[in-house]
């Protein structure tokens, strides 16, 4: 049948219409006010389909879903505000709209099998390709899902499954949406393209050290941590260790353990680059203090960036940096960087592209992903 549709009942369910379709595209697109199960995405996205998810951050979109198939490939996930009720799901296949299914399920386990749920399934190309337009024109108006915007929304949905409050999240979402630009520059970079990928890595990380992180480095963001923690790995564990094939929690977790021993006994270099991250990039680059910057202090800020400090050392890459830019184009570059309402992607994007106006020398793809 060309379009067919049909409520939830024990013998067909949209979950159980969406799993005969699998075979049958490369591609899913879905947006849905709530979110709740990844058992269908995690499936599709393990044999090698792309996902396109857009969501309302409010509970009961569930954060800990959403962590889950964030640390995925190929899935892309943007959110929208209490505004957002649509409920559309457009099947692909080599980029080509080849079905469409709209009506009253949100991608849930209620929505997609146990609630009393109507949707329309459609085969019908006109049908189809113009729910994609309609998609598409909302996936527009979304925000792309970052990392920043999980942290803060687990205090809003933890707090919401606690007490059962819903109150808090229309501050959230202001909050998090507040003067922020949509994603819609171009992005040609291709570590830019990859910079999600890269912190999929490091919150997977993120979440095996975190409480031993926290335990050890009370006063220091997890993050530092993690950031020497992989250095330690590089530099030291490597020499007298096999290399890593696939480790699983608990073995990170014991070398995070080792690590932090290890740094503890040594050099301590966790605490020292918490201070050198008070003292100096807050002081310096705080939004006010930006404009004020003299060589003098773009030097040593430069100096101590992760992947600019062994360059300033060996080849005065410092020098070179306040030398070979112009002061005003590197506040004005370092100001985007810090405080633009551009998503992060785009940000690495421009700072990197050649022809770009925020483009500076000595300052590659690894110094300012870093």
């Amino acid at each position: 049948m060309e379009t067919l549709c049909f409520r939830n009942n024990r013998f067909l369910t949209l979950k159980k219409k969406l799993s005969e379709l699998e075979d049958k595209f490369d591609e899913v697109n879905i947006a849905s006010a709530f979110f709740n199960t990844t058992e269908l995405i995690e499936k599709w996205l393990n044999s090698d389909k792309k996902v396109k998810l857009l969501i309302s951050l409010r509970p009961i979109t569930d954060y800990y879903a959403l962590r889950k198939i964030m640390y995925m490939d190929n899935i892309e996930i943007k959110f929208l505000k209490n505004d957002f009720h649509a409920k559309l799901i457009i099947i692909l296949n080599s980029n080509n709209p080849v079905l469409s299914v709209i009506g009253s399920s949100n991608f849930t386990n209620g929505g997609l099998e146990t609630n009393i749920e109507t949707n329309l399934v459609s085969k019908n190309i006109k049908i189809t390709k113009n729910i994609k337009m309609i998609f598409n024109s909302i996936w527009e108006e979304g925000y792309s899902l970052e990392n920043s915007d999980m942290d803060k929304y687990k205090i809003v949905y933890d707090r919401f499954i606690e007490k059962n409050m819903n109150s808090e999240t229309e501050d959230l979402l202001n909050e998090l949406t507040k003067e922020r630009n949509k994603n819609k520059s171009k992005i040609t970079i291709k570590e830019a393209k990859e910079y999600r990928l890269y912190w999929n890595c490091v919150n997977q990380i993120r979440d095996i050290v975190e409480d031993i992180s926290k335990e050890e480095y009370p006063n220091v963001s997890v993050y530092l941590t993690i950031d020497h923690f992989w250095h330690w790995i590089k530099t030291i564990w490597s020499k007298e260790n096999s290399p890593l094939n696939k480790p699983n929690e608990g073995l990170i977790a014991k070398m995070f353990t080792e690590y932090c021993k290890w740094d503890k006994e040594n050099t301590n270099y966790t605490h020292e680059i918490k201070r050198i991250s008070d003292e100096i990039f807050k002081l310096y680059l705080s939004e006010d203090n930006i404009k004020n910057l003299d060589e003098d202090k773009l030097k040593e800020i430069y100096s101590n960036l992760h992947s600019g400090k062994e360059r300033a050392i060996r080849f005065s890459a410092d020098e070179q940096f306040v030398n070979t830019n112009d002061i005003e184009k590197i506040k004005k570059s370092l100001y985007y960087l810090l405080y633009s309402k551009d998503d992060i992607e785009i940000k690495i994007n421009n700072l990197c592209d050649k022809k770009g106006e925020y483009k500076l020398n000595e300052m590659d793809t690894s110094t300012v992903r870093n």
